[in-house]
């Protein structure tokens, strides 16, 4: 799919794993495409889901709960969802909203919370 130039992200990796990109251009149209995607990836055996917020300046609310909706699509299917690239304040927002998250290195500033 494309939006405003720029492509959103979906593959499906070696080990039944889907990854999905998001950034901030093409929020909208990612957040749009996950859920789809998601469940295209979970009837197919997929075991695995991945969301790449390392494009995200922010976590809005509207994000986040498009991530805890995918969360708890994936637990009813036996299949975890992780979400990766997020800085030290999004992945402790997200941890505490019960979603496991992968951070970015220490050095590095990530993306802001709040919107």
């Amino acid at each position: 799919m494309r939006g405003r130039g720029r492509a959103v992200q979906a593959t499906i990796g070696p080990r039944a794993e889907m990854v999905l990109s998001l950034d901030d251009e093409g929020l909208l149209e990612g957040l749009s495409v996950l859920h789809p995607a998601l469940r295209t990836h979970l009837v197919q055996g997929g075991t695995s889901a991945v969301v790449d917020v390392s494009g995200l300046t922010r976590m809005s609310s509207s994000t986040l709960a498009a991530l805890l909706l995918a969360k708890r699509r994936c637990r009813a299917r036996g299949a975890e969802l992780v979400v990766r690239g997020a800085g030290s304040g999004v992945a402790d927002l997200l941890h505490r909203a019960g979603l496991s998250a992968e951070e970015l290195s220490a050095t590095s500033s990530g993306p802001g919370v709040g919107r």
